[in-house]
């Protein structure tokens, strides 16, 4: 019998979701369901990792100071990838619309695609990580 491990995952990706929605609701733009979607595969890329290397994740997540979030990319130094990377790289293999693999990169100043729907699920995203 194989012991259980039970990893925490922050439940932000509902909230993340959720604040899409209504954000993009406020802001008048066309496509709120589209908004709502990124911000569910959002973090992807940390749910896998969660959920398939558990004792690393939580070696991460004790790596991370007390009461503030990780830096994005930060986990790299524990796991040689990005959660970025991993859920982009799946999302793509499922085929999923290139707005939701888009807006899974973050948002660094420079944006080739629908800088809206990117700013609407990156702001949706911060808010619900604090």
């Amino acid at each position: 019998m194989t012991p259980s491990i039970t990893v925490s995952v922050p439940p932000t990706t509902a909230l993340t979701a959720n604040h899409g929605l209504q954000l993009s609701c406020t802001a008048g733009w066309a496509k709120p369901e589209l908004a709502y979607l990124c911000g569910l595969f959002r973090r992807l890329g940390e749910v896998l990792v969660a959920c398939y290397r558990p004792r690393q994740y939580r070696t991460w997540q004790a790596q991370a100071q007390p009461g503030a979030p990780p830096a994005e990319g930060d986990e790299a130094a524990v796991f040689a990838f990005t959660f970025e990377e991993v859920g982009v790289a799946l999302a793509r293999r499922w085929g999923m619309p290139a707005a939701v693999v888009h807006t899974m990169r973050t948002y660094r100043g420079v944006s080739d695609g629908d800088h809206t729907l990117h700013m609407i699920t990156q702001c949706s995203a911060e808010v619900a990580r604090a």
